[in-house]
């Protein structure tokens, strides 16, 4: 797109991030929808929350490094050689601080074992989780994106294939969940050995380096990341307590779904990022005119994107999935059009974060997250899953909007 920060470069390694995600997204998606199916709207919900808390004990041993690593690859190549070490050691870290800590209060909480034991199988992907972002984040900040889309492509094959199978034996959810930790650390075990094999050997930094390099840098990322996943995530919370895990369930179906296509505006920002921090030296020196036209194109696939799917709601609900779930209709109508929405704030977002500019992302979603709760908690009483919906909706608009005026307020 002329005039854009969507140069060559960036659209190059878009595509290969698209493979990358492409995959993974359907390779999930496929297997979320065969679960649902196996196990019901109960069990279901089961998996909702426990994606949800998983996301959120990922997203505190990440701590915002990875962003933060990003950006300092893509604008200071001296960093590079030392990042990975430092990001792996501060990951590790934090994860052994977080994960017995959580999963005390998982083991003490009142409701029955099947679903706390499930959640708990499921949080051993996140040092898992933190192998493959450092290696993503080392690739990916040196504009390097073959090895990893090749590598996560052939592993969410693997994955799709290993769960069919399971699940067509009939297995547990319990057992689900221990299959699927494996494959995660067989995938990160795999991006280790091509790390080694093409950069150096993963070594871990010292801890007391690692904190004093990553901690207070950071920390801005860290509370995007934090304010984003509550953004993203609040519902299922509040769905879970007010309605129950059957209604969290039937939600799961429709929030599942959105969220899977949500995530396909990620190859774009991705390869957008180290772009965006070489071209601007991470000073907050974005051009107001090129940011904004960068927005059209997530904006055009967004709207489509919604489109589609809020005519093919009913459908695809009623062919794919028994009567049980028809609940969730609505609540796919209503989310569909929160993608046009997350697409441009997300992609904004993303561009000021790389251009040094976290602290005014830190606002503008801390404002997303105070009306996100605050809708939830109204709505979901009077009007049920379609309220949780409307909640998304509701923030996620105003999300888009706060985006587009921080990218107007550029010089």
């Amino acid at each position: 797109m002329k005039g854009s920060y969507l140069s060559g470069a960036v659209w190059r390694n878009a595509v290969l991030a698209a493979v990358e995600m492409g995959s993974a997204v359907a390779g999930q998606a496929v297997l979320y929808y065969f679960m649902a199916r196996r196990f019901g709207p109960a069990d279901f919900g089961v998996v909702t929350l426990a994606t949800a808390i998983v996301s959120a004990a990922g997203t505190v041993a990440s701590f915002g490094s990875v962003s933060f690593v990003m950006q300092a690859i893509a604008s200071r190549a001296a960093f590079a050689a030392h990042a990975s070490n430092l990001l792996i050691t501060f990951q590790w870290a934090n994860a052994a601080a977080v994960l017995p800590a959580l999963a005390v209060a998982l083991w003490l909480w009142p409701t029955s074992f099947a679903e706390r034991a499930f959640i708990l199988v499921m949080l051993a992907l996140v040092p898992a989780e933190c192998v493959s972002a450092t290696v993503r984040s080392g690739f990916y900040g040196r504009e390097r994106f073959t090895p990893v889309a090749a590598l996560n492509t052939a592993a969410s094959a693997a994955a799709l294939a290993v769960g069919l199978a399971c699940l067509h034996a009939g297995v547990s959810l319990l057992t689900m969940g221990l299959v699927m930790a494996a494959l995660s650390w067989m995938r990160a075990a795999a991006a280790v050995g091509i790390y080694t094999r093409m950069i150096g050997p993963l070594r871990p930094a010292p801890l007391t380096t690692a904190y004093s390099t990553l901690f207070r840098p950071a920390l801005p990322f860290f509370a995007v990341l934090v304010l984003s996943l509550v953004h993203m995530r609040a519902a299922v919370v509040i769905v879970r307590w007010l309605l129950g895990p059957e209604k969290l369930g039937i939600y799961g179906v429709a929030a599942t779904a959105i969220g899977a296509a949500s995530l396909m505006i990620q190859p774009l920002t991705t390869s957008l990022f180290p772009s965006v921090a070489q071209q601007t030296g991470a000073a907050s020196s974005l051009d107001s005119r090129r940011a904004l036209r960068t927005l059209v194109m997530p904006f055009a696939a967004g709207l489509a994107c919604a489109a589609a799917i809020s005519a093919l709601a009913r459908p695809a609900v009623t062919v794919f999935l028994d009567s049980s779930y028809s609940g969730s209709v609505g609540s796919l109508r209503i989310l569909a059009w929160f993608l046009p929405m997350i697409f441009v704030s997300s992609t904004a977002l993303r561009m000021l974060m790389a251009c040094g500019r976290a602290g005014t992302a830190v606002r503008i979603l801390a404002l997303n997250c105070a009306a996100n709760i605050t809708a939830n908690l109204v709505l979901v009483p009077v009007a049920g899953i379609e309220g949780a919906a409307l909640s998304a909706l509701l923030s996620g608009a105003l999300s888009a909007i706060q985006s587009v005026a921080a990218l107007r307020g550029t010089t």
